[in-house]
Parts: C-alpha cells; structure tokens; sequence
C-alpha cells in the first residue's frame, strides 16, 4: 500500500494551465518550477 508520495511527473501540452488547475482547483502547492532553457519546466 502506498502511503506517501514524494514526486510525481506529468507531460501536458500547455504548462502554465497545468499548474492553474493542480493549484487552484485541486489545492497542490509549488514546491519547486526550474526551468532548462529549451521549453522544459
């Protein structure tokens, strides 16, 4: 049975409407948001 999760990744085609629904809508917090420099948060 899993009773933490630490990190989880999910490849969606518009980032910033990703982060608005998690965070309003589901109530996640931003940990961390880097940023590679080709596209890649």
């Amino acid at each position: 049975m899993i009773n933490k999760i630490g990190q989880i990744m999910l490849y969606v085609n518009n980032q910033e409407e990703a982060v608005t629904f998690w965070t309003e809508k589901v109530g996640f917090h931003v940990i961390s948001d880097d940023n590679d420099g080709h596209g890649m948060r």
